[in-house]
């Protein structure tokens, strides 16, 4: 799937059938096989492709890293220049840098730009804009800002939770656990109590828990982002990668490693409506 089949195929589908119809045998037997078993697209690809600076502000800045580090630190000065206000100030951190930056006429920041979004794709440059993304009922992860998505993560690691408090009888820790969750937490926690979770996997393991908030929020986050890998499992690669880029480059290339099946296939729809009923439940007001 080009991004130039999905294009071409969203403006045909904007013509009258019989017009569209009329277009389409003009094209070889193959190519037009091509454009008709294409899926309808997740957003509007006709009104344009988003700048490579909007494609670059939806990748998280930790991914540029790797790249800038084997430059020099005019170099590396030069395309930190060439990202957003808040990118630039990350990357600065994460570089051990201060030095100011030069001002770059447009010319040389697209080009600069160009480069970066180039050095990210690596070898997978088939990858298709957002805006060329097939329809998945998934698709509303994209939207969210990153705070939201790593709260997805959070409250998809607190499912697994939820399954090993029902074997805790310890009162003390049982407490402990609920002080190292925010109120909303808590209560997502009582829901998924009140029924049984429907994709068990290997216990947490909390035997040897001292109570430390920090080492169990950190369990809880590895356990959302396999939950999430699993989901992901059989979405459009295009679409994986999207989404892996938001986050940091870490819990990126955990998803990524994640995004394996499981053994009944039903689980991962499973997941894929518990992602769903976690965006809903993030969508209602809490106190």
């Amino acid at each position: 799937m080009s991004t130039s089949w999905v294009v071409c195929s969203a403006f045909l589908h904007q013509c009258p059938p019989e017009k569209r119809a009329h277009l389409l045998n003009y094209l070889p037997i193959s190519e037009k096989q091509i454009v008709e078993q294409l899926p309808k697209t997740y957003q509007d690809p006709t009104k344009g492709i988003a700048p490579i600076k909007v494609q670059l502000e939806r990748i998280h800045h930790s991914w540029f890293s790797p790249y800038l580090r084997t430059l020099s630190e005019r170099e590396i000065k030069l395309f930190a220049a060439a990202l957003s206000e808040s990118q630039t100030a990350s990357l600065k951190k994460d570089l051990r840098f201060s030095a100011s930056l030069p001002s770059l006429k447009p010319r040389a920041k697209n080009y600069l730009q160009s480069i970066l979004i180039q050095e990210v794709k690596g070898k997978e440059l088939d990858i298709l804009p957002l805006e060329c993304l097939p329809e998945s009922s998934l698709n509303p992860l994209l939207e969210l800002k990153l705070v939201d998505l790593l709260t997805v993560v959070t409250f998809l690691g607190l499912h697994d939770l939820a399954a090993e408090m029902r074997h805790i009888i310890e009162t003390v820790k049982l407490k402990k656990i609920s002080e190292a969750l925010s109120p909303t937490e808590i209560k997502y926690v009582e829901i998924l109590t009140q029924s049984r979770e429907p994709v068990i996997f290997s216990r947490i393991g909390l035997t040897n828990w001292q109570g430390d908030k920090e080492s169990l929020r950190t369990i809880i986050q590895q356990r959302g982002i396999n939950r999430l890998g699993k989901a992901l499992y059989g979405q459009h690669k295009s679409f994986i990668w999207h989404l892996i880029h938001k986050v940091d480059v870490d819990r990126g290339l955990a998803i990524q490693k994640l995004c394996s099946p499981l053994e009944n296939t039903l689980g991962t729809k499973l997941l894929i409506a518990q992602v769903l009923e976690l965006l809903s439940f993030m969508r209602q007001p809490h106190e």
